[in-house]
């Protein structure tokens, strides 16, 4: 009765164990279902939402900021181009806008700058 129990997996041959899987999802397993959409780029948004936000704020902080959403959507456009996310349109509204920002902060900067 003194017998030691033995685990599962040490009763089972080398050939019969389940293979073991990868931490990471296959690309089988990343792609969305037929019809399925994918989920809008949460970075686009915000991307977007902080270059508008740069229209109402002191221009070296718009300056700022326009940037900051430029490069959010730039990040969120590649990760679109992957197939991860969708948002292609908000991503670019984010780079226009936010570099857009940036070019009228630079310019409203020199001119006092310069004393114009």
């Amino acid at each position: 009765m003194a017998q030691a129990q033995r685990k599962p997996e040490e009763e089972r041959p080398e050939e019969e164990r389940p293979p073991l899987r990868e931490a990471r999802p296959t690309e089988e397993e990343r792609r969305m279902p037929e019809g399925a959409q994918a989920p809008v780029s949460w970075l686009a948004i915000v991307g977007l939402g902080l270059s508008l936000l740069a229209f109402l704020l002191p221009v070296i902080l718009a300056l700022f900021v326009g940037v900051a959403g430029a490069i959010m959507g730039g990040v969120a456009l590649s990760s679109i181009r992957r197939g991860d996310r969708s948002g292609n349109a908000i991503a670019w509204g984010a780079i226009v806008v936010g570099g857009f920002v940036a070019i009228l902060a630079i310019f409203a900067l020199s001119g006092t700058l310069t004393g114009g």
